[in-house]
């Protein structure tokens, strides 16, 4: 059991080295980059390549930040599941 949880994690974590599966694209003849996981393009390639990154690592910072918030967000207006019970309230109830 837990090595079976162990490999299904890691398969989660490791890609499958598909094509499809790409993060980003360094296209020389038209001196563009574009990194696939933010739809992002720039289209100064001699600068990134000369450790001009600064712009690409801003981009991926504020979606980072944008799907953290949206999970925590989730995460708050997500239901009760039918085997978690509702907390007490922090004072006692007066009738």
């Amino acid at each position: 059991k837990y090595i079976d949880d162990i490999a299904s994690r890691r398969k989660t974590l490791v890609s499958t080295g598909d094509r499809s599966a790409k993060i980003r694209t360094y296209n020389y003849p038209q001196g563009r980059i574009t990194d696939h996981r933010i739809n992002y393009t720039i289209y100064n390639l001699a600068a990134f390549m000369d450790d001009d990154i600064q712009d690409c690592i801003d981009h991926l910072i504020v979606a980072e930040n944008a799907e953290r918030l949206k999970d925590a967000d989730l995460c708050a207006t997500a239901p009760l599941g039918s085997d978690e019970e509702p907390s007490s309230p922090p004072y006692p109830q007066q009738f």
